[in-house]
């Protein structure tokens, strides 16, 4: 659980990695209720902090190293501004060497 003094750095993050705004999570008519779940967007953005703590906390466990040595899954692992993540395209495979000449 963030602590309040850590809310509007976690939010400008979450907003920069999402490209989005604060209404994207949180229900602003007909008043601001910055604490309400009632958006199911919300709702997916815990279930989303769980998986990045998650998987933080098992690439800490199996890396040997200190946790400040390490690298961290972040929500722009994956959004990069999107709050929809684009999934690239599979890359191509490697082009075939010409076959050889018979002798």
């Amino acid at each position: 659980m963030l602590k309040a003094d850590n809310y509007g750095p976690a939010m400008r993050a979450f907003t920069q990695a999402l490209g989005v705004q604060c209404n994207y999570c949180h229900v602003m008519e007909p008043t601001r209720d910055m604490a309400s779940d009632d958006k199911q967007t919300k709702k997916t953005a815990r279930m989303m902090l769980q998986m990045v703590n998650h998987a933080n906390e098992m690439i800490a466990s199996g890396a040997g190293k200190p946790a400040s040595d390490l690298v961290r899954v972040q929500c722009w692992t994956c959004h990069r501004g999107k709050a929809i993540p684009e999934t690239p395209p599979p890359a191509q495979p490697p082009a075939a060497a010409p076959a050889a000449a018979p002798r």
